[in-house]
């Protein structure tokens, strides 16, 4: 019932919106203006204030099918998404410049097994440990629903001093409908004050601050009563961890949920300079610390974990600006250091028969560290007002992951990366009432790296037993990431300003297909293909 209201609440802002718009837009495109400017989609949002172009929004419904098992091991090999949201610009004054996102994902995939946490839902996709399932035979349905608002606003105070603030927040449920269930709740909440000066004609500076905390709760459950036995394994890197049997204590608890929680305090710089018309350089820098536990906080309830990192994020982009055509050169470095410690405790009670816990020195269970990096360029040929009638991106994205779990005497090292090389190439056709987008696209991926390295610091007793993994997944997992692979993929858009209302209607479907060249004895295939169709608003 709350996923149609907020279908039907975004279809009826869509409506009202699109029957005020007044500006021409069939030569605009939101895209477009949005990458003209790298300030625009920095960090640092007082810089909003150098938004010029006329106020723009876009809207747009996608649904998406995917089928074929290559995918990662927490991934479906036959899934639905469906995609609605709306975004938009908007100066309201000479001084003032606003920014807004709302949408809504609804995510169905079959037969899913993995990891109980949301795909990518920590604040920097890095978690310091998961709960996979030990077994491939209780595959069943997930759905994820994803609520997402935001917003920003960039004011000048003076002509050369400009204040901003955002807030992003996102709310998601997941869940399993077959034992082991489990029910996710997510919260993300994203807060960033900047200040922005243009000191001279030539230069500008900027710094921000900001505040990021995620909660995920997780309750695990069965359906009805079972003498079935289900297993999890805490997986504190590799696949390589301890096997908990589910019930009433440790992670999978099943008498209350378990919140990992982050929180993630950072700041950072923002520089460009523009000695001449046509050239521009723009670079910033944030550095970030995390820390957070998986567990409850209190004398009765117990703290499974503890875990921090430091993160660095690093952007830059070199323009070049001619009359009808303009290029970007951008470059993006980030890195993680993550350490998890699990924590050592025994239950003891109190005067009045309570259980309550104390504390011993941590176990050190993790130690990660992740590098992603890319350079990309993008080319903007014969611009006809805000729209170019080539457009094309092409670039290089490296991923290096290095990670060693602990469980004392044995340990498990892996090393990891991924090479990944993309083209695309867009051609708008202008006709009469309307205009033609033709894009063809291309990708070739290769990774390197052994699927893990066991070993022990001192030799095991005789009543010591390996680690308990999950090899299947290890061995997917290593697939996906390093089997060489390639993509192909199209799209084809027609957009025309709807007659009485000066109001750009698009409608749109793409076509990818990816092939992996190698399998392995866990492989779930090596071909995936995904069809989009999308219908939506510029105004």
């Amino acid at each position: 019932m709350f996923t149609q209201r907020l279908i039907l609440a975004i279809g009826l802002t869509v409506c009202s919106l699109c029957l005020h718009a007044q500006d021409s837009l069939l030569l605009r495109d939101y895209h477009f203006v949005k990458q003209q400017d790298p300030w625009l989609t920095s960090y640092n949002t007082a810089a909003l204030i150098r938004y010029t172009h006329s106020n723009i929004a876009e809207a747009e419904l996608s649904a998406t099918k995917e089928n074929g098992g290559f995918t990662n091991f927490n991934k479906p090999s036959d899934a639905f998404q469906l995609n609605t949201g709306i975004e938009s610009f908007y100066r309201i004054s000479h001084r003032t410049v606003l920014t807004g996102h709302i949408s809504y994902q609804s995510y169905d995939g079959k037969d899913m097994t993995g990891s109980a946490f949301i795909p990518y839902s920590t604040p920097s996709n890095f978690r310091p440990f998961d709960i996979v399932e030990d077994s491939l035979t209780n595959a069943g349905e997930k759905h994820l629903d994803t609520y997402y608002l935001g917003g920003a606003i960039g004011s000048s105070i003076t002509d050369y001093l400009a204040i901003g603030a955002k807030i992003d927040y996102t709310a998601a449920n997941y869940a399993k409908y077959k034992d082991l269930r489990h029910q996710n709740k997510l919260m993300d909440f994203l807060a960033i004050a900047s200040i922005y000066a243009r000191p001279n004609t030539w230069s500008s500076i900027g710094a921000h601050y900001c505040y990021h905390r995620n909660t995920e709760s997780i309750d695990f459950g069965t359906y009805g009563t079972t003498d079935k036995i289900y297993k999890s394994l805490i997986d504190y890197g590799g696949f390589f961890g301890k096997v908990e049997q589910f019930g009433s204590t440790g992670y999978t608890d099943k008498s209350r949920e378990m919140p990992l929680v982050d929180e993630q305090n950072g700041s950072g710089v923002e520089v460009e300079i523009r000695p001449v018309s046509w050239f521009a350089a723009f670079g910033s820098a944030t550095f970030s610390h995390r820390k957070g536990y998986y567990g409850r906080k209190s004398p009765y309830t117990i703290t499974y974990t503890n875990h921090s990192s430091n993160l660095t994020e690093l952007n830059s982009r070199l323009s070049l600006f001619f009359n009808q055509s303009s290029h970007y050169l951008d470059f993006t470095y980030s890195t993680e250091d993550l350490n998890n410690k699990a924590e050592t405790y025994r239950e003891l009670k109190n005067a009045t028969g309570a259980s309550y816990y104390e504390y011993y020195d941590p176990v050190e269970t993790a130690d990660k560290e992740l590098q992603q990096g890319s350079i990309t360029y993008t080319g903007n040929l014969l611009v006809n007002g805000e729209l170019p009638i080539w457009n094309i991106v092409a670039g290089f994205s490296w991923m290096s992951r290095k990670q060693t779990a602990y469980l004392y005497p044995f340990f498990r090292y892996q090393k990891l990366s991924t090479q990944n090389y993309f083209v695309s190439l867009t051609r708008n056709i202008i006709q009469q009432h309307g205009i033609w987008s033709l894009t063809l696209s291309g990708n070739y991926q290769e990774g390197s790296g052994k699927p893990c390295i066991d070993g022990t610091f001192t030799a095991p007793s005789a009543k010591q037993e390996n680690p308990p993994t999950m090899e299947a997944y290890l061995m997917r997992e290593h697939q996906y990431l390093t089997s060489p692979q390639y993509g192909v993929g199209a799209q084809v858009k027609y957009a025309f300003l709807l007659h009485g209302t000066q109001l750009k209607l698009h409608t749109r479907i793409a076509f990818n297909h990816f092939h992996a060249t190698k399998t392995n004895e866990y492989s779930n295939g090596n071909d995936h293909t995904m069809v989009t169709a999308a219908v939506g608003c510029t105004f």
